[in-house]
């Protein structure tokens, strides 16, 4: 198979009209010290695919007006919305759902970066090119600055892409790696409440489960215990407690990760709320 032959050149050259150049063997520092991978963007470089971190649950209910107005507020070129929702609320669950339910609004793919510690987010970039993702050969065998370049140009065309920053808790961070141009829109999931300034209109609070949603989760697959239970006063109050427990569960999995802890036994076996940490 013929190589274009573009994919073997140096990375020089420019990219748009901002004049820039991409000299990846003299990244241009940033004022704190770090490399600013913006500047080494190179046209010819593209991606394919998605990268996720856990399958789509089968089991996910409710947040449809959430993913409703995800939808709306990412379809549109260099878009951001910020997700908020203390610890254990389901802003992972969500965004996955969200990431296979408008899987067609990103043709370019959906990129899922884990930012918990901002010193390993270069290598989270870089692994978005992995597993035959990106479009250069031997891209596994290249150091890291070049395979985030690769990567960082490729955010930068015009295909809409979606990219999912997890655990954001400094806006410093989308400051670094939102494109700056091109189709990619920007999802970020945190917990951190205090978004002022510039993100302040594009904060979205995650809410807790609502009781239907509960009944659903409940009564499982079962259309006739979901009636039974729509109608049982007293299953819509379990269903409240399940989703009192839910978040008692995923905070004390938050707070101590070497407990162990159950939920009341009354609740239904199939909820599998326990947390099991050992």
């Amino acid at each position: 198979m013929a190589i274009d032959a573009r994919a073997q050149a140096p990375f020089t050259g420019t990219f748009g009209d901002d004049g820039r150049t991409t000299e990846l063997s003299a990244p241009r520092p940033k004022t704190e010290g770090e490399f600013d991978y913006h500047y080494h963007l190179d046209k010819s470089r593209d991606l394919r695919g998605s990268r996720l971190p856990l399958p789509r649950n089968p089991a996910f209910v409710g947040h449809d007006d959430t993913l409703a107005q995800l939808a709306a507020r990412l379809n549109t070129d260099n878009a951001l919305a910020i997700l908020v929702g203390p610890h254990g609320i389901g802003k992972t669950q969500t965004a996955i759902e969200f990431a296979h339910r408008f899987a067609s609004q990103f043709p370019g793919g959906i990129f899922w970066l884990r930012c918990a510690h901002r010193d390993l987010i270069p290598g989270e970039v870089a692994a978005c090119g992995s597993e035959d993702r990106a479009s250069v050969p031997n891209y596994d065998s290249l150091p890291q600055a070049e395979k985030i370049s690769i990567v960082v140009s490729a955010w930068h065309k015009p295909i809409p892409r979606l990219l999912i920053l997890d655990d954001v808790d400094d806006p410093a961070t989308v400051h670094d790696w939102q494109p700056e141009t091109g189709g990619c829109r920007v999802l970020i999931l945190t917990h951190h409440e205090d978004w002022a300034g510039q993100f302040g209109s594009q904060v979205l609070t995650l809410p807790p489960l609502d009781t239907a949603s509960g009944l659903h989760l409940l009564a499982g697959s079962d259309p006739a215990r979901l009636q039974t239970f729509s109608a049982d006063l007293a299953a819509n109050a379990i269903v409240d407690l399940l989703i009192v427990c839910h978040w008692l569960c995923a905070a004390q999995a938050h707070i101590w990760p070497a407990t162990t802890f159950r939920p009341p036994t009354i609740l239904h076996a199939g909820t599998n709320c326990a947390f099991e940490n050992s």
